[in-house]
């Protein structure tokens, strides 16, 4: 019976050395931050914004619109929104198509 309970005893100390290591490593695990509706609104811009940010003329966004040139988000069919990281992406595409050439 004194041998069941050292095998007892080992295989509760491994089981807690475990549970530690692993509560250890789970802290170590960045966290993923939560974006609220509200940041990601805050993302998005209307035509005047991007005519601002691209300074160019707001006809001019509503032909690339038309013509799917540039990236937009159609809310119905009289809002156009556009995230400002996906013109910039855009714009870097221009950039590296514009190079190639």
């Amino acid at each position: 019976m004194g041998l069941g309970k050292a095998n007892t005893e080992a295989t509760k100390e491994i089981f807690e050395s475990l549970q530690r290591e692993r509560v250890n490593a789970i802290a170590l695990i960045p966290k993923k931050e939560k974006t609220t509706t509200k940041e990601k609104m805050k993302t998005l811009v209307n035509i005047d914004d991007v005519a601002k940010y691209l300074n160019i003329k707001k006809r001019t966004i509503y032909k690339y619109v038309q013509e799917n040139y540039i990236p937009h988000i159609k809310i119905n069919k009289k809002v156009i929104r556009f995230e400002i990281a996906k013109i910039d992406n855009w714009l870097d595409t221009l950039k590296n198509d514009y190079k190639g050439n």
